[in-house]
């Protein structure tokens, strides 16, 4: 039996290793030109979790005993730190592993099912012909610019996540884009993913007025990087800040968790609470901050539509408060929409998948997620903290469409609770699923 796995990530890496020690034959599309392309967007962000719940014990020791030295259990790498020292050499040996053909720079565009249309062999209905028939899968090949298709995956397991600009939330009025949100994104003004404003994207900031939307950890990090280049006085710290959300004026960003076993996070969370109550309530406190770099805070604000300056830059037309009946004009050189993402539906849009209406995750994952949710809200920190997650079972992982399975953070959909080691319990429950049905 074949598998095949889409995108080369820490999920799908970690599937790939579990499938090939059970003796299965892998093929892994990745998009980029080697191992965990999406991660390499972020290398320059510390995990807020410290290794161990990063890495599987018996990965460990199958790649120390091949001869990598790995960082301890302990420590919390940045995300480039964990592709050199974890990922690539979690990469390597499944190379050599002669069970795992690796397929980089190879995206896929979409999932097929044999000859089959997709509204043809509906198991419900008692037509079992999509059992056992192989999938059909098209990608490009980005060295060579040509389109294949791949017929021999038996099981196939979409592992690509979410992270990407194409698939970022827009940041106007009920969820859709903005006017004028497309053409600035396309001539660079704003961008969808946290951007190194230390380094490789310095020139971005630098003696910049600069906003931020959002209000997810992203946003934050970002934030406290401005924030660092201000306090030092540095040449590259931006003139002006603002941080945009649709928080309620009168509550805090952040939801601090109670012992939380992520201290980085909860420093984090912190100081965005910090920040925004300065903002709000003593202007001169900021300076601790943010030197003399002018920072504000708008809450409970909406984008209505965005207008590039004939100078450069960019003028935001917002709406403020829950009526949207107070107007603001704001101009900045940068903005840095970091509004979290949803899945890439289209590879599966010629498959039986049955997705959630609100979440666009995979029903029954969707489903279970929803009634964790609601039995914790007592609890709201709980409810929100990745770490009470878990996968739930295995039948979560079950489709319509049989022998497909999406893991990882795709399978949350516009949930933004996803953990890694989440990631890792939904392929062990994959094979359990795969050794009970053979």
């Amino acid at each position: 039996m074949k598998v095949g796995i889409i995108g080369a990530g820490p999920v799908g890496l970690y599937a790939a290793y579990r499938l090939v020690k059970e003796g299965y034959n892998v093929v892994l599309f990745e998009r980029a030109d080697t191992v965990a392309g999406n991660v390499r967007s972020w290398s320059f962000v510390k995990l807020f979790s410290s290794l161990d719940l990063n890495i599987r014990d018996e990965v460990r020791q199958t790649l120390e005993g091949a001869g990598h030295r790995l960082p301890e259990a302990s420590e919390f790498l940045t995300g480039g730190e964990f592709i050199t020292k974890v990922l690539e050499p979690l990469g390597t040996w499944l190379l050599a592993s002669g069970k795992c053909e690796l397929k980089t720079s190879c995206e896929v565009l979409g999932i097929g099912r044999g000859r089959l249309l997709k509204s043809d062999a509906i198991a419900a209905i008692g037509d079992k012909r999509r059992f056992g028939k192989a999938f059909r899968v098209l990608f490009r090949d980005r060295v060579k610019n040509e389109e294949a298709v791949e017929t021999s995956c038996d099981v196939l397991v979409d592992a690509s996540g979410t992270y990407d600009p194409a698939t970022a939330n827009r940041v106007g009025i009920g969820g859709m884009a903005a006017p004028g949100e497309g053409a600035a994104e396309a001539a660079g003004v704003l961008r969808r993913v946290i951007p190194d404003v230390k380094d490789a994207d310095l020139n971005l900031v630098a003696g910049k007025r600069v906003g931020i939307i959002g209000t997810g950890y992203s946003a934050i990090t970002c934030l406290r990087n401005l924030s660092d280049l201000a306090r030092e006085g540095s040449q590259s710290a931006p003139t002006e800040v603002c941080w945009m959300t649709r928080n309620a004026p009168d509550k805090p960003p952040y939801q601090i968790v109670e012992n939380d076993p992520l201290p980085q996070r909860s420093e984090l969370a912190g100081f965005g609470n910090r920040i925004a109550q300065h903002s709000a309530n003593s202007g001169d406190d900021t300076k601790s901050l943010w030197g003399a770099t002018r920072f504000q805070y708008i809450p409970d604000m909406a984008v209505a539509a965005m207008q590039q300056l004939p100078q450069g830059g960019l003028k935001l037309s917002l709406e403020l408060g829950e009526d949207g009946k107070e107007e603001r004009q704001l101009e900045l050189d940068a903005l840095f929409s970091l509004t979290g993402f949803q899945p890439d539906k289209a590879l599966w849009s010629e498959l039986q998948v049955h997705m959630c209406y609100a979440s666009d995750g995979p029903m029954k994952l969707a489903q279970s997620l929803l009634a964790a949710k609601v039995a914790m809200e007592g609890d709201p920190a709980a409810a929100g903290d990745c770490l009470s997650q878990a996968a739930p079972g295995k039948e979560t992982l079950l489709n319509p469409e049989p022998s497909f399975y999406v893991l990882g953070m795709k399978s949350y959909g516009r949930n933004s609770t996803f953990l890694m080691r989440v990631g890792y319990e939904q392929v062990d429950l994959l094979m359990e699923h795969l050794a009970s049905s053979s």
